[in-house]
């Protein structure tokens, strides 16, 4: 049997419908093929609908996790900031005897930071331009975190004596400064009410201690931005804070300027030099902030003031 024949013996197996569909160039043939694609290619509304549905998951889905490596990325360069700050505290205690770094120091008029002075008001006396010269220069990714520098440009400029002021307000980052350090008087001395209490020789080192944590607070009438401020120079323990648990839209000022924005948690360094994320109930424990506490084993340990 040749090919011919083959072709017109298959053709003729077909049965008379499906044989007009197949006429090319026949009305008959054009009619039945529309109708058929009709019936087989349309969506109903139902169909329609669940497609709809789909599409609104999926969207909301890949909202959730394009948000969540968001908050991850965030999280991340935070860690990585207390990396390089709490390097840099231990470097400031290399070069002054064991001693650490105060938080803040009123015996410190001027400071030089790259090629200026900073000298205005309180700017020089806290901490982020003193542990400037111990992170290289570079406070982007140790004192600039995740959009704190954005806000102190915002709201007052990119240089000059007030953007130096805000800068040693608002890094990204709070310092334990009443238990570790500590803070001194004009005459070069322990404010009287932290003397028990201070930390401020590595040979009194208690490596549990939280040296920098997270910090912020509550943005106010007059500050042109919307959410609350990235950061805060002091945090507090918790003997301070609100007896209410932490929600997102809690005042990072009742939890001693710990922020906990990172789903519930805040990033903290370590004496020790380690970087943990932990939840505010887990703060609460007053043997991570005062070495008074860790030695009682106390953990609703208060200061004597």
């Amino acid at each position: 049997m040749n090919l011919k024949n083959h072709i017109y013996l298959n053709y003729n197996e077909l049965d008379g419908a499906e044989r007009a569909s197949s006429a090319v160039g026949t009305g008959t043939g054009k009619c039945l093929k529309s109708q058929k694609s009709l019936k087989n290619g349309g969506f109903t509304l139902m169909e329609m609908l669940v497609c709809l549905a789909v599409v609104g998951v999926l969207t909301s889905l890949t909202f959730t996790v394009v948000h969540k490596a968001g908050s991850y990325a965030d999280m991340s360069n935070e860690v990585s900031a207390a990396r390089r700050l709490i390097g840099g505290f231990h470097l400031y205690s290399q070069d002054h005897s064991g001693r650490f770094m105060p938080g803040l120091d009123r015996t410190v008029s001027s400071i030089a930071y790259r090629d200026r002075q900073v000298s205005f008001a309180e700017a020089p006396h806290r901490y982020p331009f003193r542990i400037a010269p111990y992170l290289n220069y570079e406070l982007d990714g140790a004192i600039f975190v995740n959009g704190n520098r954005e806000q102190i440009e915002e709201m007052y400029g990119t240089s000059g004596s007030i953007h130096d002021y805000i800068v040693s307000l608002w890094p990204a980052f709070g310092m334990n400064m009443f238990f570790v350090g500590g803070k001194v008087d004009g005459a070069g001395d322990l404010m009287v009410e932290q003397q028990n209490d201070v930390i401020s020789r590595q040979s009194q080192m208690e490596d549990s201690i939280i040296v920098f944590a997270s910090g912020g607070l509550r943005a106010s009438a007059g500050m042109n931005v919307d959410d609350d401020i990235l950061g805060y120079h002091e945090v507090r323990a918790p003997h301070t804070w609100s007896s209410m648990g932490w929600k997102e839209s809690s005042n990072p000022g009742e939890y001693g300027n710990v922020a906990f924005r990172h789903d519930g948690k805040a990033v903290c360094a370590f004496l020790d030099g380690s970087v943990q994320t932990m939840k505010a109930e887990e703060l609460r424990d007053m043997r991570l902030w005062s070495s008074q506490a860790a030695r009682r084993n106390d953990p609703g340990y208060r200061p004597s003031n």
